[in-house]
């Protein structure tokens, strides 16, 4: 196998319980199958790229556009709030790197350096509290293929 992507969302804590045959010692359950997984992963493809979860809104931003139509500020979240399980996210990032699994952290995309607008420009980034809008997706595309370019 060539090059394998992987992502996924973290929406809840993880579970606290122990599966057989996967690895131990990464800091907890979650983290131990995120090892197995990049485990597997690594030796089944030539190239593997992680890219962590986007940042996440308290509500969703048309909603909230919705009800700020003349100053769409309010909908904005602080940056450091936006990360669902930041401990968890910083550790899976870590093991991947410990796993020697390329990463990638989107949020810098989506995110200024203190807060999370919810329009770029003329371009709403979310159509609900943690999917982007098609049109924002066209609109980093060039961005998320440097960066794998970049990581290969």
């Amino acid at each position: 196998m060539g090059l394998v992507i992987v992502s996924w969302a973290r929406w809840m804590e993880p579970l606290a319980s122990q599966k057989a045959g996967v690895p131990t010692g990464y800091g907890g359950p979650w983290q131990d199958g995120v090892a197995a997984i990049f485990q597997f992963l690594r030796r089944s493809a030539k190239q593997v790229i992680f890219i962590s979860d986007t940042p996440y809104l308290p509500q969703s931003a048309p909603d909230c556009v919705a009800g700020h139509v003349s100053d769409v500020r309010p909908c904005a979240i602080k940056r450091s709030d936006a990360t669902v399980l930041p401990a968890i996210k910083a550790a899976e990032l870590r093991i991947a790197k410990q796993e020697q699994i390329n990463s990638i952290d989107p949020t810098s995309w989506f995110c200024a350096p203190r807060i999370c607008p919810v329009i770029v420009g003329n371009i709403l980034v979310h159509h609900d509290k943690s999917h982007m809008t098609t049109e924002w997706s066209r609109f980093i595309a060039p961005v998320l293929e440097d960066a794998i370019l970049r990581t290969m």
